[in-house]
């Protein structure tokens, strides 16, 4: 809790905006959904300063829902939506990973600076990728950063690592790791207004 408050108080101060004396602006005194929307805008503005960083938002439930990333504008459109969802035992065709693939796979650049910010909108999970060294808890109202720069191309398999309902097992995360220029073309092809 006394890093969270770290951030709005350093936010406050920086951004001209008022803290209140618990350390949280007025607007993220709301209910769940509405608190984690706020933190990513909130992190999204500040994020955007920073130069050559990819921002990828996570948002983490247990029921189908689309993602959202957002990017440097200078290279690739700033906002995407994609839903991915479990390959079912029927539509598995050989060499898939049981319980592991999904019908479209989250699309990363090589050789940048990634920042993942990660929350929940029901229960808590865990965002985990392994081979990444990567593992977040996603709490429904908070926000959790964590950073990682993937040095080759290649596919990375991870699930949630926290029991968090009926469809725990079946919440299992794919990244294919890409070069920079696949990945402009990529979010290109998935680019929403």
């Amino acid at each position: 809790m006394d890093v969270f408050r770290s951030f709005w108080n350093r936010r406050g101060a920086a951004s001209g905006g008022a803290a209140t004396s618990s350390g949280r602006p007025a607007e993220c005194r709301s209910t769940g959904e509405e608190k984690s929307s706020v933190l990513l805008q909130s992190l999204k503005a500040s994020s955007e300063q920073k130069s050559g960083a990819t921002l990828q938002n996570v948002a983490a439930s247990d029921y189908v829902t689309p993602q959202k990333y957002l990017d440097d504008p200078d290279k690739i459109p700033t906002y995407y939506v994609f839903q991915s969802n479990m390959v079912t035992d029927e539509d598995l065709l050989p060499g898939m990973l049981r319980n592991l693939e999904v019908d479209k796979r989250l699309t990363l650049p090589t050789r940048t600076h990634i920042r993942f910010l990660i929350t929940a909108t029901d229960v808590i999970h865990s965002w985990a990728v392994p081979a990444l060294g990567i593992k977040a808890d996603a709490i429904p109202g908070r926000l959790q950063r964590i950073n990682t720069f993937i040095q080759r191309e290649g596919v990375f398999y991870g699930q949630c690592s926290e029991l968090c309902g009926a469809l725990h097992g079946f919440m299992p995360i794919v990244i294919e790791a890409v070069s920079p220029e696949t990945y402009a073309a990529h979010a290109k092809k998935w680019y929403k207004d």
